[in-house]
């Protein structure tokens, strides 16, 4: 029985932004940024960090997206 995970109010807001920016830097094509997309690391960041705000977040997305790529 595990708790509902606390998602951070700025996730969606953050992600989009996040996805847009790693698809254009890394010259993803569609396909690989749509894997990409479904990955969410977004939410992962949220998850850990659900009191933060949207620059903090965007961050924790960018080191993660970083870190995979």
């Amino acid at each position: 029985m595990s708790a509902t995970p606390m998602v951070n109010p700025h996730h969606f807001k953050v992600k989009a932004a996040a996805d847009a920016f790693i698809a254009d830097y890394l010259k993803m094509e569609k396909h690989e940024a749509e894997k990409n997309r479904k990955a969410d690391f977004c939410f992962c960041a949220s998850a850990m960090a659900s009191h933060a705000d949207a620059e903090a977040l965007r961050t924790m997305v960018d080191w993660l997206n970083w870190g995979t790529d």
